[in-house]
């Protein structure tokens, strides 16, 4: 069991990592479903080749995933909503919901039409090779690095979507965060699925806020979210191994545990100040 969980033991440990910093991010900026139509432009592009009968072309399908997603950061970064007064949430599930139906047109001509979605959904994380665990790692490391160096004003786009809500954004910091997160989504959608990269990314830094007001403490929500990310991945990868469960959707469940039980403690304990 040991030997079969350690690959993708290890390759939730690095979507952890990389998802729950840029879920803090995309928390505080309120903009919840920009991952999923992300994630699901990034599926979009690499189902096209399906069009053409090239289905198993990985190459052809991984530079078109980049392509739609420089597309799609280049589209959320630049369009102006506001003259509108249009709320971006409300356009990325748009984006969303057009990239499923087509990406739902494009696999139903497929040989393996119920497979293709599954995998879509929940990936297949727990076939991963050490090949592209490493890649990964890679991938992941040069965008962390590339986020601390720049972390001022990462920090100060994320920030004027906030408490500075009116401020000028930077159209240039604004695609290099939405492509750098989209080179992340397009590598891993495959192999951990819409619904794994939304969970990490959302449910333990909302789950973290929640555990910062509960015990009133200034520790980093980032390391607390994290914290909580791994205890969740663990316990689901447990769980999948133990009972011969979908791995991908066994994590996804214990981090949503997690988060209800962090929920509930709140609930009963905490008293907001006036």
């Amino acid at each position: 069991m040991i030997s079969l969980m350690l690959f993708p033991f290890i390759a939730c440990l690095i979507l952890s990592g990389i998802y729950v910093y840029f879920g803090t991010h995309i928390v505080k900026r309120e903009l919840i479903f920009v991952d999923l139509a992300l994630a699901q432009i990034a599926v979009l592009g690499s189902l096209v080749p399906n069009l053409f009968g090239w289905e198993n072309v990985s190459i052809i399908s991984y530079g078109l995933s980049i392509l739609f997603i420089g597309l799609g950061s280049w589209v959320f970064s630049s369009v102006d909503l506001k003259k509108f007064h249009i709320h971006q949430e409300a356009f990325i599930g748009i984006i969303y919901v057009i990239s499923a139906a087509c990406s739902i047109l494009m696999v139903s001509k497929s040989t393996a039409e119920a497979e293709s979605i599954k995998e879509m959904l929940v990936g297949n994380i727990l076939f991963i090779s050490v090949t592209e665990v490493l890649i990964l790692g890679g991938l992941c490391t040069c965008i962390g690095v590339f986020h601390y160096l720049f972390r001022n004003n990462f920090n100060q786009l994320t920030l004027s979507y906030g408490t500075n809500r009116g401020v000028p954004r930077s159209k240039k910091w604004d695609f290099l965060f939405y492509i750098s997160f989209g080179l992340v989504v397009t590598y891993s959608v495959k192999m951990a699925g819409i619904l794994l990269i939304f969970s990490f990314l959302i449910i333990p830094a909302i789950a973290a806020q929640i555990f910062c007001k509960i015990f009133n403490t200034r520790a980093s929500s980032l390391l607390i979210a994290w914290t909580l990310s791994f205890l969740g991945s663990v316990l689901g990868i447990y769980v999948s191994a133990q009972f011969d469960l979908p791995t991908g959707a066994s994590i996804v469940t214990t981090l949503g545990l997690v988060f209800f039980i962090v929920l509930t403690v709140g609930q009963l304990t905490y008293t907001p100040k006036d």
